[in-house]
């Protein structure tokens, strides 16, 4: 016995030694890292330190999951570290903790019963747990509610932007003829042209309650379509809930200048496709996330980075144990083909129109190396880097979502999979875009919340996990992804905006998002009440079919000729803004519309302070001043109209 207990002793003494020394090692590694990292050459620490590095490593397990990744890995390699790792784990040292903990957790239950009680209030604790997790989908849903009810009402009174108000004078127009990207020059993509012209032929010129009305209807429709997917999908409401009340928080503390934008409503569509993708049969799901995508490339092109995130849903559908591999493959050529139709569709009416190729011709203006486009491969590198370290839950969250997508459970990963594909398409939208606009970040926040979903599903999923330790996970997704009570959400707003909303009239007051762009400063001075009483005069006081010249040069550029129903007399629709930001060339045009459209009236500042040198334009305020005198006045703001003297100058 003595003799065998030498070596014996021997060798645990050897593995406690080198269990130490290797432990010591590493400590001492991880506490000089910093001053190696230091010493890196520079070029090494900005590739490792960028987001692209980062993405372009999670590329590979999730695309390829567990299974998969550990097929692609040398075995010979793999099976030194588990071999490694599994007589580290049997060693005399690590075996000793254990068996050390397991006697003391027995005495101590044997020895005191208060063990036993705490082991009975943790089952209470995880009962209740239990039942508030099922509360917890109520209160969510209850939440969402009080939302929309203190918002939607007096959202539906904000005035629309000017970006809008470019939207609606080219559907108007081409109502009445002028067709866009050829008779008026314009390179944004024309699904806001095609919704404004469907509304105004249905509703009526000179209204923009339906365009919110649509915008609104999108909002709750996305939340609909994510608790009816979460259902289908993960079988409960809660991980759609979780998913869905991010973004709400979100888009309600944006302000008139943020919201309805294109770059939510097509990002919208896409994610929509998705949903219908991964809840309905493939029959049914493949061509509306077909026609859902072709929709969101209508409204922007930047829409292209959600194709991987189709693909991976198209395959995941596709998908089945034990059948061939060639299955995925045709799934993917049947979708692809109900897409080539769907893009067909959408741009059937510029087909139509014969305005094709002016549009194409149009889009180059917005092209890299552009007039328009400012984006070059280090702005690219910069923005990806200042974005993400901006975010700062979009790594954690991306993280985790790829954890799930690679090692979660098998129900669970090809829907995760998806949505790591998504987030990381939308997380580039900003980026690569021409000019960085504040509002091109809504795309990753809205897909990034909708992305929520399957790690919350994980987290009622695991089966090792106890209803407290779920019910903490929860509040803790909700706590970082959360804004807290929305902005704009006011229950007293909405209430004074329901007399105004059902006669259809303009509020006398300015709504909650709009006040900070239109301030009152004194008591006799209140842009809101001079905009208003101008929008009211155009809409009842004027004739229709006479052209209004929208010349106000200053933020917030309020819109006119969309809300009021008059047409421009400018050869851009985009105005005194598309001189600015993309041809300004074209002033001598836009001074000659002045001169040759009859019947038109200029509104605008003669003198405005707050106007930056850039949009004076001497040319244009020149013809103002030799072909147009002062008729009416609101505030600050005044309305020219045509002079006699100059029409007799004219006829002769």
């Amino acid at each position: 016995m003595a003799g065998s207990g030498g070596p014996v002793t021997e060798t645990r003494v050897w593995r406690l030694l080198s269990t130490a020394l290797v432990g010591a090692f590493v400590a001492i590694v991880l506490f000089l890292l910093p001053s190696f990292w230091a010493f890196t050459p520079l070029e090494v620490q900005l590739a490792i330190a960028h987001p692209l590095f980062w993405l372009g490593l999670a590329i590979p397990p999730v695309c390829l999951g567990a299974e998969r990744l550990r097929a692609a890995v040398p075995r010979r390699g793999v099976g030194w570290i588990t071999v490694r790792a599994r007589s580290w784990l049997e060693s005399g040292p690590v075996a000793a903790v254990r068996s050390g903990a397991s006697r003391v957790a027995a005495r101590c239950r044997s020895a005191h019963p208060a063990a036993t009680r705490l082991e009975a209030v943790c089952r209470c604790a995880d009962s209740a747990a239990a039942r508030l997790i099922g509360l917890l989908t109520v209160a969510l849903g209850a939440v969402c509610a009080v939302f929309l009810l203190t918002w939607a009402p007096h959202y539906l009174t904000w005035p629309i932007r000017a970006d809008t108000d470019q939207f609606m004078i080219s559907a108007q127009s081409w109502d009445a003829g002028l067709r866009p990207y050829r008779d008026l020059p314009d390179f944004d993509f024309p699904a806001p042209i095609y919704l404004f012209y469907v509304l105004g032929k249905t509703l009526g010129w000179g209204r923009s309650t339906p365009f919110d009305a649509v915008d609104l209807a999108l909002l709750v429709l996305l939340g609909g379509t994510l608790l009816a997917w979460s259902r289908d999908v993960f079988g409960r409401w809660i991980p759609g809930l979780i998913g869905f009340l991010p973004w709400l928080g979100d888009y309600l503390t944006l302000d008139y200048s943020q919201v309805a934008q294109r770059d939510w409503q097509g990002p919208a569509l896409a994610v929509l496709g998705l949903l219908a993708l991964e809840s309905l049969p493939g029959r049914v799901g493949r061509p509306l996330s077909a026609l859902g995508f072709a929709a969101a490339l209508a409204y922007r092109p930047q829409a292209v980075l959600f194709g991987p995130a189709f693909l991976s849903g198209v395959v995941e559908s596709a998908r089945r144990p034990g059948e061939p591999a060639v299955r995925p493959l045709r799934a993917v050529a049947w979708w692809s083909a109900a897409l080539t139709v769907s893009l067909l569709v959408v741009f059937s009416p510029l087909i139509a129109a014969g305005v094709l190729e002016d549009f194409i011709r149009k889009v180059q203006v917005a092209g890299y190396g552009g007039a328009y486009n400012r984006t070059t491969l280090f702005t690219f590198c910069l923005r990806s880097k200042r974005q993400f370290l901006e975010h700062a839950p979009t790594k954690w969250w991306t993280a985790a979502l790829a954890l799930v997508a690679t090692a979660g459970p098998a129900g669970l990963r090809g829907p995760a999979r998806t949505w790591v594909l998504a987030s990381m398409g939308s997380f580039f939208y900003k980026p690569i875009s021409p000019v960085p606009h504040e509002y091109l970040i809504q795309p990753m926040r809205l897909v990034q919340s909708a992305a929520l979903a399957p790690m919350a599903a994980w987290l009622l999923a695991a089966p090792r996990l106890t209803p407290a330790i779920r019910l903490a996970g929860l509040a803790l997704l909700l706590h970082t992804a959360s804004l807290g009570w929305p902005r704009f959400c006011t229950a007293s707003g909405s209430l004074a905006a329901l007399g105004p909303l059902v006669r259809g009239e303009i509020p006398e007051r300015a709504p909650p998002g709009c006040r900070d762009y239109f301030p009152r400063q004194r008591p006799d001075d209140d842009s809101w009440d001079d905009y208003r009483r101008l929008l009211l005069y155009l809409r009842h006081e004027v004739d229709r079919r006479r052209p209004v010249a929208n010349w106000l040069r200053s933020l917030p550029f309020p819109a006119l000729n969309g809300p009021s129903g008059h047409l421009s007399p400018f050869p851009a629709a985009g105005g005194c803004l598309h001189l600015l930001l993309v041809d300004s060339s074209l002033e001598d045009r836009f001074a000659e519309a002045l001169e040759r459209t009859p019947g038109t009236l200029v509104v605008w500042r003669p003198v405005d302070p707050a106007m930056m040198a850039a949009l004076k334009f001497p040319q244009i305020e020149a013809a103002v001043h030799r072909w147009f005198r002062p008729c009416e006045r609101f505030g600050s703001i005044e309305v020219w109209v045509r002079s006699v003297s100059s029409r007799s100058a004219t006829r002769r």
